[in-house]
């Protein structure tokens, strides 16, 4: 999910699996944006129980493609799980949940927020640890900005 203009710049006609979805208010929530893929995703109509959405902010930029792969690992083994990167004890991102948790996420007990998702069905999370810094590291200001181009690793303040 990204904006038009984003969007517009790319070119994803040689990924047949990426579906690109628009959202074109750049103030709403992060949910609104989750919302927008998950009815994309489901309108293509060929979902499956084994399925799942992936959720990584463009504010996390750290993540590794290893970090990806450990949590597409996990959730491959268990589709029914809510899997949740960690690093340190702490979650972040990416999250993916099972196609079975649409209508969850979909309903106005999501409205708050993606974090309802796992506090509703904490038995099925799995969490997977991961070394990147970048999976807990939210990029919302200048001085967070500052701090990832100055490499020195550490997560910004909360």
């Amino acid at each position: 999910v990204t904006y038009p203009a984003v969007a517009d710049q790319l070119d994803c006609t040689h990924l047949p699996s990426v579906l690109l979805a628009h959202n074109p208010d750049e103030n709403s929530a992060m949910i609104d944006s989750v919302r927008i893929g998950l009815r994309r995703w489901l309108d293509q109509g060929t979902i499956t129980d084994q399925d799942g959405f992936l959720v990584c902010p463009a504010d996390h930029p750290g993540i590794s493609t290893a970090d990806f792969d450990a949590c597409i690992v996990a959730f491959r083994a268990a589709p029914d799980r809510i899997v949740i990167a960690s690093r340190a004890g702490r979650r972040g991102h990416p999250l993916i949940f099972p196609a079975t948790l649409a209508g969850f996420v979909r309903s106005p007990a999501c409205d708050a927020g993606l974090n309802a998702l796992p506090r509703a069905f904490p038995e099925r999370i799995v969490l997977v640890a991961c070394a990147s810094p970048g999976v807990t590291t939210d990029i919302d200001t200048p001085v967070d900005f500052d701090r990832l181009q100055g490499g020195t690793g550490v997560p910004p303040a909360e």
